[in-house]
C-alpha cells in the first residue's frame, strides 16, 4: 500500500534488483474484492470502504501509475485478491517484492501470499 514513487524504499530496491539482473519491473496494485468489495461491510454492519475512500484510493493508485510511467514502470491493477492474482502473474522464478504490512488483517494477506 505504499502509493509513493519518489521516496519509496521497496520500489527502489526492487528497480535496482531489475536493473542487475535486466528483469523487467512491473508494479501491480491489488483492488481486494475482500476489502473494496461494494457489498463488503465490517463487523458492525457499515460498508468496509464508502464511496469516498474508494475514490480517494482510486485517485492515489491514478497518481502512482502516473508518477511510475514517467519513470518507465507499468502499474497493472487488478481486480483480485493479492495471494491470487501475484502467483498468476509472477511466473516461476519471478522475484515479488511486498510491502510488510503492520494491521492484522493485512497481515493475514501478507501470510496468504507468501
Amino acid at each position: 500500500n505504499e502509493l509513493r514513487a519518489a521516496d519509496n524504499p521497496l520500489l527502489g530496491r526492487a528497480a535496482a534488483v531489475c536493473r542487475a539482473s535486466g528483469a523487467p519491473l512491473v508494479a501491480v496494485f491489488c483492488m481486494d474484492p475482500s476489502c473494496f468489495g461494494e457489498s463488503v461491510t465490517t463487523p458492525f454492519g457499515s460498508p468496509k470502504v464508502g464511496r469516498l475512500r474508494r475514490t480517494f484510493v482510486e485517485d492515489s493508485v491514478e497518481d502512482f501509475r502516473t508518477s511510475l510511467k514517467a519513470a518507465g514502470v507499468k502499474l497493472l491493477i487488478c481486480d483480485a485478491a493479492p495471494e491470487v492474482a501475484l502467483p498468476a502473474l509472477a511466473g516461476i522464478g519471478a522475484v515479488v517484492f511486498a510491502s510488510s504490512e503492520a494491521c492484522p488483517e493485512e497481515a493475514d494477506c501478507e501470510r496468504r501470499v507468501a
